[in-house]
């Protein structure tokens, strides 16, 4: 069976760019855990790529135990929102299909697959870095929109949502990650039409916990949305 290179299936990707992916992986007792995160590509072949995974998190439990997973692609905004929180599992079963080479399951109708292994972990404070080389990429189902800036500061305001909890754990602030919420926030208002901003707010308060959509509700609130 033929495995093809990253470099031949999207030969635009850059190293040392940071793209936001879906990552699938599975512990050593077969539970499946779907979660956005950024990952760089280290070498101009890209055959390398590092991901920062806090330790509290089930891929970095699933990573840590059995080594290999998949990055599944898309421009979709929808799985990011669906994917990013505590509360996720009621959605992922029916979005899993088998892959083409490693055990693990990938997501229905992305856009391109990689499937991967863990070469090393580098543990820090709270996160380990997981240095990873490339077993197999593949395309999915193409999708092709033109950008709408609204859509991407809805990825926004998911990563710094999914800040929120790691922030309070730190006894940081989260006035920061509130300020960079409303202002995502205000250019989806301008630039999404409201039925389907709130099916994207929906979504997230459907996965969000109790504490980090409080955030979104209050940052809502101050921008007079009613959403």
């Amino acid at each position: 069976m033929h495995k093809a290179s990253v470099k031949e299936v999207m030969p635009t990707i850059l190293p040392q760019v940071i793209y936001e992916v879906i990552i699938t992986s599975t512990s050593v007792n077969g539970e499946v855990n779907a979660a956005p995160f950024g990952i760089k590509f280290l070498d101009t072949e890209l055959t390398r790529f590092s991901i920062k995974i806090y330790k509290d998190s089930k891929t970095f439990k699933n990573l840590y135990e059995t080594r290999i997973g998949i990055v599944n692609i898309t421009r979709k905004i929808e799985p990011f929102l669906t994917f990013m929180g505590r509360e996720k599992n009621k959605h992922l079963l029916d979005r899993l299909e088998k892959s083409k080479t490693i055990n693990v399951p990938r997501l229905k109708d992305m856009e391109a697959y990689i499937e991967f292994t863990v070469d090393n972990i580098l543990e820090k404070d709270i996160y380990g870095e997981f240095n990873c080389s490339v077993l197999d990429c593949y395309l999915g189902k193409t999708f092709i929109e033109p950008i709408c800036r609204g859509s991407y500061a809805m990825i926004e305001v998911a990563v710094y949502l999914s800040k929120v909890e790691p922030y309070i754990k730190q006894g940081k602030y989260i006035i920061e990650l509130e300020e960079a919420v409303k202002h995502s926030l205000k250019i989806a208002l301008k630039t999404i039409p409201r039925e389907v901003l709130e099916e994207y707010v929906n979504i997230l308060y459907s996965v969000l916990s109790e504490q980090t959509s409080s955030v979104l509700k209050k940052c809502l609130l101050q921008l007079e949305s009613r959403l």
